[in-house]
């Protein structure tokens, strides 16, 4: 395949969750620790995790200036099924945005074009993007910390890396425990409350924009919105963005390659993982719910699941694709003093990145 000759305008971030991460009191390691672990490995950014596990409003901008990170965004689920639930959530959702414009505004008062020059982007044309990084190398060899954090900035003040709130919605218990294809129709939302349910995301959307940050909305197993029917459902009924997952989609039922063809106007952030239907069929047989299928692998590393990753990543440029890819693996959670656990999700995140790498030049985008 012929690579393309002009730069790729998208940047690759991690996420805590591939660390274990799933709550800001109960996590295996220290922020400052994940975010050295991020750069090491080569990533550009990370998505935020629960907040406000990597940090506050008034921290966490500093704290990815110093690592040279970007910050891609972060998960928030409302409870759009439950109008007294969803106005209290709305109090989750303010939080989160308090921390995102936070990162921003800190991003747009660092990003001159003195800084920029500085940090080697191509400010002519408003472009700080250049072609996505292949994974050869350590992330420690793009330069001085000063130069990264000037990097970081640049991109946080273009609008396509602007974090995106990651609007989700709440486990439904009676589907995490069935998760992913077949799905059952008797446990999908009825149609009566889809208008209702609609609604509210598009009231939530409205109050990220209000902020000045563009939403997208992630599908996923377990929940309301999860095989592909209810995706599409989802885009007739309101004008939010998509956060395209590569894994939950296929585990669901859908095609992330088709996905992206058909859905491409809509996807304003994606995040890459891995699945196996293999693994999935075996958890369904024996009555395992999502838990046990994160357990059993059914979200591997990269490159050993079912995901044709250069095929997504070809799509994804043909389409128009600009902005953060977040590479996830959802792993099972364990405790600081697990230090096997530890170990095997530190390598398994570096070898992410550099399968992202090789996926890239098989593409021929690198």
């Amino acid at each position: 395949m012929t690579g393309h000759t002009d730069p790729w305008a998208v940047r690759v971030a991690s996420a805590p969750v591939t660390f274990g991460v799933y709550r800001a009191d109960s996590a295996p390691l220290g922020p400052q620790e994940l975010l050295a672990t991020m750069r090491e490995a080569g990533y550009d950014g990370t998505d935020s995790g629960p907040i406000p596990y990597l940090g506050t409003a008034r921290t966490l901008p500093g704290r990815l200036a110093e690592h040279g990170l970007g910050l891609a965004g972060g998960w928030v689920d409302l409870r759009y099924d439950d109008p007294d639930g969803f106005r209290e959530d709305l109090a989750t959702l303010d939080a989160a945005l308090d921390v995102f414009t936070a990162v921003r505004d800190a991003a747009l008062g660092a990003g001159s074009e003195a800084v920029r020059e500085e940090a080697g982007e191509r400010v002519a044309g408003g472009d700080t993007a250049g072609a996505a990084w292949d994974g050869e190398g350590p992330g420690g060899s793009r330069g001085e910390p000063d130069r990264r954090a000037a990097r970081a900035a640049a991109w946080a003040a273009d609008p396509r890396f602007a974090p995106r709130p990651t609007l989700a919605c709440p486990d439904r218990p009676e589907r995490f425990a069935r998760p992913g294809m077949p799905a059952d129709a008797r446990l999908s939302l009825p149609d009566g409350d889809w208008p209702a349910y609609a609604g509210r995301i598009g009231q939530a959307a409205a109050r990220c924009r209000d902020r000045g940050l563009e939403p997208v909305f992630h599908h996923h197993l377990g929940t309301d919105v999860e095989t592909p029917e209810e995706v599409e459902r989802l885009l007739d009924l309101t004008d939010v963005s998509l956060c395209l997952d590569t894994g939950h989609l296929w585990l669901a039922g859908g095609n992330p390659v088709a996905a992206i063809r058909d859905w491409s106007s809509r996807i304003r952030q994606v995040h890459v993982k891995d699945a196996s239907r293999d693994v999935l069929a075996r958890i369904r047989a024996s009555g395992g719910d999502l838990w046990d299928l994160v357990a059993a692998g059914g979200f591997p590393p990269l490159g050993q699941g079912d995901l044709d990753l250069p095929a997504v990543l070809a799509e994804l440029r043909r389409s128009g694709y600009e902005g953060w890819i977040v590479i996830e693996q959802d792993v099972p959670a364990f405790r600081a003093s697990d230090a096997e656990a530890l170990a095997r999700a530190v390598a398994d995140q570096r070898a992410n990145r550099a399968t992202f790498g090789t996926a890239l030049r098989a593409a021929g985008l690198a």
